[in-house]
Order: structure tokens, then C-alpha cells, then sequence
């Protein structure tokens, strides 16, 4: 009866040494996947960011070009109020 349960004891360490590798494994994939997640969520952050700065420098430099055009017509005698454009007090279209 002692064999039996030295064996016993023997299988369940065994088991237990098992199940201990088996969830540390799982916990080190877990971790893996937390850091590639991570990872992603840093890149995607930093990609939004240069889109962001291009989009800013697009709309800067969009409000330069509207600001020189609108001198532009300035300078020719065109006036505007809101969306529209005057020439000599007349509405005109300009493309």
C-alpha cells in the first residue's frame, strides 16, 4: 500500500509539474500577444499622426493659396462677400 501511494504521489507531482509548464506557456503566448498588440496600436497611432500633420500642412497651405488669390482679385478690382464674387458691383462667376 505504500508503493501505491509513492506512485500516487509521484503522478500527481508529475501532473502538477505539467499543468505548471502548460500554463506557463499559455501565459507567455498571452504576453507575446499583449506586446504584438501593443506594438500595432503604437504604429497605428503614429501613422494617424503623419496623417494628421499631412492633413495640416495641406490645409495650410491651401489658406496661403486662398490668400493669395483672394489678394489677387483684390488687386483686379474684385470684391467678395461670402461666396460670392463682385466685379464693379456686378455678381460674376469665377471657375
Amino acid at each position: 500500500m505504500a508503493a501505491t501511494s509513492v506512485a500516487a504521489g509521484t503522478a500527481s507531482a508529475a501532473a502538477q509539474k505539467k499543468s505548471a509548464e502548460a500554463t506557463k506557456k499559455a501565459a507567455d503566448a498571452n504576453a507575446a500577444t499583449l506586446r504584438n498588440e501593443a506594438q500595432l496600436q503604437k504604429q497605428t497611432g503614429l501613422e494617424n499622426v503623419r496623417r494628421m500633420q499631412k492633413d495640416a500642412a495641406r490645409q495650410m497651405g491651401e489658406a496661403r493659396l486662398d490668400a493669395a488669390q483672394a489678394a489677387q482679385y483684390k488687386a483686379a478690382g474684385v470684391t467678395m462677400e461670402g461666396r460670392n464674387y463682385y466685379y464693379k458691383g456686378e455678381l460674376v462667376n469665377i471657375f
